[in-house]
């Protein structure tokens, strides 16, 4: 038997379907040329993430992102995505890493920090967009823009 004939049932048994179908059939993946926030942040392993968005009445319309990473890096930019298409700013901010990790149904632990560089970067994405500012005018404790996914502990 050969490698290639072992290495998929391998990758079934380690990765659950959820997962595995989300990795390879990514959604939302590409550039926008027309979008209202945009932020490209790499994560602590080198991978790198961008986040286009595309927000109508304070709801994200489109979202769409690009990554240099592994398969696990282009899974959670896909699922958050999904996770943000269609939602107001005020709820789509409050998506988390676990959010992400529950969706996707058993992310590998040594992978989660995909999660959070998904988030990061769509965090930092919103805080491009012009109307940031009007959407949350009271908000004392803003994210501080930085390329640097803060780890969950």
């Amino acid at each position: 038997m050969t490698d290639e004939m072992t290495a998929a049932p391998i990758f079934q048994v380690k990765y659950r379907q959820r997962y595995i179908d989300v990795a390879n059939n990514q959604r939302n993946l590409g550039r926008l040329f027309r979008y209202d926030g945009k932020a490209v942040v790499t994560g602590p392993c080198g991978d790198q993430m961008e986040f286009y968005l595309r927000i109508r009445q304070q709801r994200i319309t489109k979202a769409t992102f690009v990554t240099s990473g592994c398969s696990p890096s282009i899974a959670c930019g896909s699922i958050l995505t999904t996770l943000i298409k269609g939602r107001t700013v005020a709820v789509a901010r409050q998506i988390t890493a676990q959010d992400i990790i529950n969706a996707l149904r058993n992310l590998p632990e040594s992978h989660h920090h995909c999660a959070q560089l998904a988030v990061h970067t769509f965090q930092q994405a919103l805080l491009q967009w012009p109307g940031y500012e009007a959407c949350f005018p009271d908000e004392s404790n803003r994210p501080e823009a930085t390329n640097n996914p803060k780890q969950e502990e």
